[in-house]
């Protein structure tokens, strides 16, 4: 497999190197940023070896490669940095009347497009700390592990310490996709966690910065205050910049930005944090204690539509408020679990209905890929093109959603779905999360199977 070929004929279609402001990726999705939109050859591109979908948002193209976008991002880089000073042909009167016809998101859409931008970077670190969670609970519950020694405490730093520093990796991934200086915002995220200050405010004293309150907010595990912070200093810095002189610039740009950003960040966005914060807390313990069948369901049911939108993301701020609130995710978690067992029984039922060796044969793939935890291929390749099969997975994944909602399934961490998952699932819900991706599983294979596929719109 040519990943230099893949990568060099998605760069020439999105109108080459001069024309990609950004990319980045996550597990499966290439996500680049065009300075011009109306370059971008969408058709094109999607007809390249691997890519599976394009997903377009105002200037951000979101392309749907799978397990294999590591690779094509690497090479993707190399030639976008090889050939960023080479000249690209363009029908400048085709492009300024496509241009008239383009249009920005919608804001709601840009600021969801903008978070999910800010977690997906730090994804790995969660997810991996999510399944060794999962892990460590495993070994403590059989008695491998003992949670009394010095051992359990190192390896529970293992589980913890990217959650609980939470605000460092977002100040990093944050400040980088708002292009503003990532040292200072990791400064100001250190003051937030400075031992020192943290132990100041769970004193229960009054505090104060020159006579100014200052609330005590819990910074760890919280992704709010960051994101304020440094949207705050997206505005400021370049205001800043053109306010000091050049040959001050170095020297005092970063000390003022540094201690305006600090007072802000414990002033104005720590109180705003702990409201919303608040609010969260006593919003998700509502849901949780009468309600989370209801949007656990819902979610399970949607979840395949949602990612084929390209929203895949759109939802992770809830889990991750979840467990700074509650310590525990009770919506998100099992709700995608629902979805994952749901996509994979539809494939495999599929596979088992179909007699069309390429539906057959792209059914398996995408059914043991979704059995790993990783969705887009059955939602591209299969659910897109078979509207039976779509309708399949969202009646498992609302089943197996309101299952595991009225058994009040929870997840321990953040982590990937799936078999590799189900070591989230370790704890007092355990059986009842098992029971529910049987569910969902079971149901959606059956009822693929009967409603057969959808002969107008099969591969």
């Amino acid at each position: 497999m040519n990943f230099h070929d893949t990568a060099k004929e998605i760069l020439s279609s999105i109108g080459g190197s001069n024309n990609v402001s950004d990319v980045t990726h996550c597990m499966t999705r290439l996500r680049v940023s065009a300075a011009d939109p109306t370059k971008v050859d969408i058709e094109k591109i999607e007809n390249v070896d691997l890519v599976k979908k394009v997903i377009q948002r105002g200037q951000n193209f979101q392309i749907v490669i799978g397990e294999e976008v590591d690779d094509v991002y690497e090479e993707f880089v190399k030639l976008k940095e090889e050939g960023k000073d080479s000249k690209v042909e363009v029908d400048k009167d085709s492009a300024s009347t496509n241009q008239a016809d383009f249009k920005k998101p919608n804001p709601i859409l840009r600021v969801i497009d903008t978070i999910s931008g800010c977690l997906v970077p730090i994804l790995p670190a969660l997810i991996a700390s999510g399944l060794f969670s999962g892990i460590l609970s495993l070994v403590t519950s059989l008695g491998w592990v003992d949670n009394k020694t010095s051992t359990y405490t190192i390896l529970s730093a293992f589980s913890s310490a990217p959650l609980y520093f939470l605000p460092f990796l977002l100040a990093y991934s944050s400040s980088t996709r708002l292009k503003v200086n990532p040292a200072i915002t990791l400064g100001v995220a250190a003051i937030s966690l400075y031992p020192q200050l943290t132990q100041l405010f769970a004193s229960g004293d009054p505090i104060d910065l020159f006579g100014l309150p200052v609330s005590a907010v819990t910074y760890s595990q919280n992704l709010i205050p960051i994101l304020l912070i440094v949207w705050i200093q997206s505005l400021i810095e370049p205001k800043l910049s053109k306010a000091i002189p050049t040959y001050l610039r170095t020297l005092f740009l970063p000390l003022i930005e540094y201690i305006v950003l600090g007072a802000i960040m414990l002033l104005i966005v720590g109180p705003i944090a702990g409201l919303l914060n608040d609010g969260l807390y006593n919003l998700f313990h509502t849901l949780s204690q009468g309600y989370s069948w209801l949007i656990v369901s819902v979610l399970g049911g949607f979840n395949a539509i949602r990612i084929g939108a390209g929203l895949n993301h759109s939802i992770l701020p809830i889990a991750v408020a979840n467990f700074s609130a509650l310590g525990y995710d009770n919506i998100v978690g099992p709700a995608m679990h629902a979805t994952v067992f749901s996509l994979a029984g539809a494939c495999f039922g599929l596979m088992f209905k179909s007699k069309n060796p390429t539906v057959r044969q792209t059914s398996v793939s995408a059914g043991f890929t979704a059995l790993m935890g990783i969705s887009e291929p059955a939602v591209f390749s299969v659910m897109l093109t078979n509207k039976r099969t779509l309708l399949a997975t969202s009646i498992a994944g609302f089943v197996g959603g309101l299952a595991m909602g009225i058994l009040h399934v929870s997840v321990n961490a953040l982590g990937t779905k799936g078999i590799p998952g189900i070591a989230l699932l370790i704890g007092p819900t355990f059986i009842s999360g098992i029971i529910g991706c049987v569910i969902s599983f079971v149901l959606a294979f059956i009822l693929a199977y009967v409603l057969g596929e959808d002969k107008r719109l099969s591969l």
